[in-house]
């Protein structure tokens, strides 16, 4: 080709492709300055990109305040700004939110900030004005509706308003801030972390102090400590009820501050937590007990010994009344327990961290009248007991936590002496000490009629002794959890007997055919028993017991409700596929943490469940997820905790009906 018709060539698909192209380009491109062309096109690319990004950010921001969900809308309008700063769509479509919302000085404050960043050019430089000035009428022709309300509905609407929110209206005007500290019902719980509202709250403590029923403090400032502690010590709270002082706000605090202020409120305090594991300079045991002669319910917490901080509780001569105690250190001695225990002997809940399981047989010695009691299972694993719990007579031990581990042939003779009454009991045990002595066979066993929950973490040697003094003895059995279970044989059996056991899980068996056929036949027994079969719930946990043969019995168990496999990795994708695929009569299936579990399963999980959990499963992905979604026409709640290869796009393949959760 000659260089002439070359050029035409160039010159005819540069003509041919001119439509829309800015003309810079066009001559760049004839005259051959290439560089001029592509700095000019991505210029120009740049900009298209930027006027069609807002333009559609304003659409969705407009569509989400018409639906009245203006944490969305506003979460656009900001993106606009902070991608065109200089551009006055997002300053507009935010002082118009703004507006909507009735925040008119926060809408007049956006426009001016728009006003001063975009250029002279700007197509939205006049609505801006426009619109700063319509913020300024509505602002004052705006009604104080506090001020005209009736004072008994005022309140009714400070009422509503969270610890933000109060702090905000206490600066709005002196009409608001008056009837709000009039409104002793808005200030019975109060609150205090450090943020700017609650610096605005501090500042009327002598008002407020009064009304105040449940004050927590978590000041992280030591202005806010003081405050606090000063009007705690000038008897500002006179009818406080309840003090919870986490380890933020004991952190720099001294003991003679936190005894003063302690027997100021003496009188009308009857809830006490107190967290010191900040401060190594705390305020002793005995020295709480001392101050709080009212006590119901305390909660003392301390990173070190307690025998460091325990005081000398033996001048202490009446006895306290406190109901509820929970106690955690790093090391209790049991003769500190038996210390405190004789001077509450009157204790209904009860929950040690840091001491010797030795101390439990003291405990029930010393309290004949606890319900509850933690050992090593936190402040939260145990509910406490309400108000009218306390009141009325105790019916003796009905829950039992140990978490820590336990010597099995220490806790048996207590659960036999003590647990007539005993509903819930959670064992932690450890490996028998050689030499340790035996539970008499030959004795006579206490019947547990009320025990309705169990649940136990078997080592070596202990399942047996288990199962002979507490599973057998215990007919009103419903839930049973066991984990490191040796003989899925034995077990099962005992289990079967429980003609009331409705939940069911099982970790363990490592003893390969033994056990998964003793599953089979527990399985079996339950399915002749038809629609009679008490068994609601399974759950299986690490048993290595569960394999692709278990699961035609499991099918054939009528009355089964949900089904959760974690860990069971013996079983393979393919006996899984076919299992899930046959589950029409069940509620709820979840699948963790199982290799075997890929898209090939997933998608064949039977359309009639309720209720889908997926949870850890490196092997599913989106294209699973939909398909299941997709096929399923009762699904209800659906949910995916982390499994890496599945994304929120799923979420929308799944009908506006169900509930559906995606966390990575």
């Amino acid at each position: 080709m000659t260089t002439n018709n070359f050029r035409l060539a160039e010159r005819f698909c540069i003509e041919a492709s001119d439509e829309g192209v800015p003309q810079t380009i066009t001559d760049a491109l004839f005259s051959r300055n290439y560089k001029i062309a592509i700095d000019e096109a991505s210029a120009a690319i740049n900009h298209l990109f930027e006027k069609q990004y807002l333009a559609l950010l304003d659409k969705r921001s407009y569509a989400h305040a018409m639906q009245c969900n203006f944490k969305a809308a506003m979460k656009d309008a900001h993106e606009m700004i902070r991608h065109t700063p200089t551009h006055g769509r997002g300053y507009l479509r935010a002082a118009k939110l703004y507006a909507i919302q009735g925040k008119q000085l926060t809408a007049q404050r956006i426009c001016q900030r728009g006003i001063q960043a975009v250029p002279k050019s700007d197509p939205f430089l006049q609505q801006l004005r426009d619109q700063k000035v319509l913020a300024e009428y509505h602002s004052n022709q705006k009604v104080d509706f506090i001020a005209r309300l009736p004072l008994e509905t005022a309140f009714s609407v400070f009422m509503l308003l969270d610890r933000g929110e109060k702090g905000e209206a206490l600066i709005v005007s002196k009409t608001w801030q008056e009837r709000l500290l009039m409104c002793g019902s808005a200030w019975q719980k109060l609150t205090s972390t450090g943020c700017t509202a609650d610096t605005l709250i501090a500042n009327t403590l002598d008002k407020i102090g009064p009304h105040v029923h449940t004050l927590l403090l978590a000041c992280n400032t030591n202005s806010l400590r003081h405050n606090y502690l000063n009007h705690m010590k000038e008897g500002t709270f006179e009818n406080l009820e309840t003090l919870i002082l986490t380890k933020y706000m004991t952190t720099v605090c001294y003991r003679e501050q936190m005894a003063i202020a302690l027997w100021q409120v003496r009188h009308t305090l009857t809830k006490l937590v107190v967290d010191f594991s900040g401060n190594q300079t705390t305020t002793t045991f005995s020295c709480v007990l001392f101050a709080c002669p009212q006590l119901i319910d305390l909660s003392y917490t301390t990173s070190e010994s307690l025998q460091l901080h325990i005081g000398d509780i033996s001048s202490l001569k009446k006895i306290r009344p406190i109901k509820q105690l929970h106690i955690k250190s790093r090391h209790t001695r049991c003769e500190d327990v038996r210390t405190i225990l004789q001077r509450c002997p009157e204790l209904r809940y009860l929950a040690l961290e840091g001491c010797a399981h030795a101390s439990l047989q003291s405990v029930f010695e010393l309290c004949p009248n606890l319900e509850v009691v933690g050992y090593h299972s936190g402040s939260s694993s145990n509910t406490p007991l309400s108000a009218e719990e306390l009141t009325r007579p105790s019916t003796g031990l009905r829950i039992l936590h140990i978490s820590a581990a336990v010597d099995l042939y220490h806790i048996i003779p207590i659960i036999h002496k003590y647990g007539h009454a005993l509903e819930n009991l959670m064992l932690n045990l450890s490996r028998p000490a050689p030499g340790a002595a035996m539970i008499n066979s030959e004795e006579q066993r206490p019947i547990l009629n009320n025990l309705r929950h169990f649940a136990c973490r078997f080592e070596p040697h202990t399942q047996s002794t288990v199962i002979d003094n507490i599973i057998l003895v215990s007919p009103g059995i419903r839930t049973v959890s066991c984990q490191g279970i040796e003989n899925i044989s034995t077990m099962t059996d005992a289990l079967y007997s429980l003609t009331r056991l409705e939940q069911m899980s099982l970790g363990g068996g490592h003893r390969g055919a033994t056990d998964t056929l003793a599953l089979r036949t527990f399985f079996k027994k339950h399915a002749m028993l038809g629609p009679h079969s008490p068994l609601r719930m399974i759950r299986f946990q690490g048993c290595d017991a569960l394999r692709d043969e278990v699961f035609e019995t499991i099918l054939a168990t009528q009355t089964l409700e949900v089904i959760r496999l974690d860990h069971c990795h013996k079983v393979t994708p393919e006996g899984l596929r076919l299992f899930v695929s046959m589950l029409d009569n069940l509620e709820s299936l979840t699948l963790s943490e199982m290799e075997c579990v890929n898209d090939f399963v997933v998608e064949r999980i039977a359309p009639s469940l309720r209720e889908v959990r997926l949870f850890r499963l490196a092997n599913v992905t989106d294209k699973g997820i939909i398909k299941l979604l997709e096929s399923s026409h009762a699904l209800e709640k659906f949910c995916v905790v982390n499994c890496p290869l599945v994304t929120q796009r799923v979420t929308q393949y799944a009908h506006p009906k169900i509930k559906i959760g995606i966390t990575s």
